[in-house]
């Protein structure tokens, strides 16, 4: 067979090669336009994923001295602070199951609770978000405005008071656990009324508490993303908000001069007369107290309102009779008084001094001296931005 003659082959010609180099070339640009398509791409998705984790998670909601609250530890305290919300709806809603509706008494104390539940409901309803967490904002704000006060006052609290706290607020108490295990020294000491020393319920173990604490972070803190840390933050300063309250109003006056007050009233003004002219001539006040409440006639009521301080009277009854109380003289009766001709009020006064404040009064005028400084701090050292939009509406 005769050997194949092999065919030369033939180098491109010019078109060719022009052609091959605009493909290879236009090959190269879309390459390029790919990479970097896929890098604008990577970017933005990147960015995306940066500003949520981390630009607008730590973007402030408020500022005190400067200092930032960021939006993520709002965010979390306004979870925790719905769901604590909606569990006590949850609540109500289960005493209002147990409650014996045929009970006069019984449907008094649902009626309080339901209107209760209804105002928890409303400030979880969604027209409420943002007044729910301009509330929980303002709570940030106070425990930072606390906590930088006590530190400025040298004000603190341990870890085992916050241990304890914590503790109590799920019924646990370490010292009557501790009693219960104490074995008792016998003494010779004779008991008279067992009732009334002896006490049955068998209180809640550690370990109890430790299943309780388990169970509140996780269905409160892992679900709210607040973090314990700050929880316990939180707790400590509720710890120091006390010591801070009376450390700045300890310039508070703890006297004053009150009032030994007794109010009879009555529906004419001749009838108040008659009491007035009775009391000046020495008829004894309890006596028309007495008669006054058990009238069979309804003619009128009478109340010892005990040692009253100056204003206090103006809220219940009016602006006459607190001056009354403190302008006549001690054990006469003041001329009637009324604000609308329904209601006439004869005021008695039994004495009056300087005297000390009782605990509720002066533990009421020491919160208002604190909300005072309050107010006066987040005025000049608070700067509160645009939280609204970042506030969660959920759960």
């Amino acid at each position: 067979m005769a050997k194949e003659q092999q065919r030369p082959q033939k180098s491109p010609n010019r078109k060719q090669l022009a052609t091959r180099k605009r493909d290879e070339k236009a090959q190269r640009i879309i390459t390029w336009i790919a990479i970097g398509v896929g890098v604008v791409i990577l970017s933005v998705l990147g960015y995306g994923v940066v500003s949520e984790l981390f630009i607008k998670a730590n973007a402030p909601v408020a500022r005190v001295d400067g200092e930032p609250i960021k939006t993520k530890d709002y965010q979390a305290r306004v979870r925790f602070e719905r769901l604590s919300t909606k569990n006590q709806i949850l609540q109500y809603e289960n005493y209002l199951t147990q409650y014996d509706m045929t009970d006069e008494f019984m449907q008094t104390l649902a009626t309080q609770l339901q209107q209760q539940k209804q105002q928890l409901e409303l400030q979880l309803a969604p027209g409420s978000v943002a007044i729910f967490g301009s509330s929980v904002l303002d709570k940030m704000v106070e425990e930072r405005l606390v906590s930088k006060e006590a530190a400025r006052l040298g004000i603190t609290v341990t870890q085992e008071e916050v241990d304890r706290q914590i503790e109590s607020l799920f019924g646990y108490d370490r010292d009557a656990v501790a009693a219960t295990t104490t074995p008792l020294t016998p003494t010779t000491t004779t008991v008279t009324n067992t009732a009334a020393v002896t006490n049955t319920e068998t209180p809640m173990t550690r370990a109890e508490f430790e299943t309780y604490y388990e169970q509140f972070k996780s269905v409160y803190l892992r679900p709210s993303g607040l973090s314990e840390e700050a929880f316990r933050q939180s707790v400590e300063i509720e710890l120091l908000r006390p010591k801070v309250v009376e450390a700045l109003t300890q310039d508070i006056e703890t006297k004053a001069n009150q009032a030994q007050v007794t109010v009879l009233v009555t529906g004419t003004l001749e009838a108040a007369l008659a009491l007035q002219e009775r009391l000046n001539a020495g008829e004894s006040v309890d006596a028309l107290v007495e008669e006054l409440n058990n009238s069979e006639t309804g003619g009128g009521w009478a109340a010892d309102l005990g040692w009253v301080q100056p204003g206090r009277l103006t809220t219940d009854f009016s602006a006459d009779v607190d001056t009354a109380a403190f302008e006549i003289p001690v054990g006469t009766a003041s001329d009637p008084i009324t604000r609308d001709e329904t209601e006439y009020y004869v005021v008695f006064v039994r004495a009056r001094e300087v005297r000390d404040l009782d605990e509720a009064t002066l533990s009421a005028a020491r919160e208002q001296r604190f909300s005072e400084w309050l107010a006066e701090q987040k005025q000049s050292r608070v700067e509160y931005l645009d939280y609204t939009k970042v506030t969660p509406d959920t759960p």
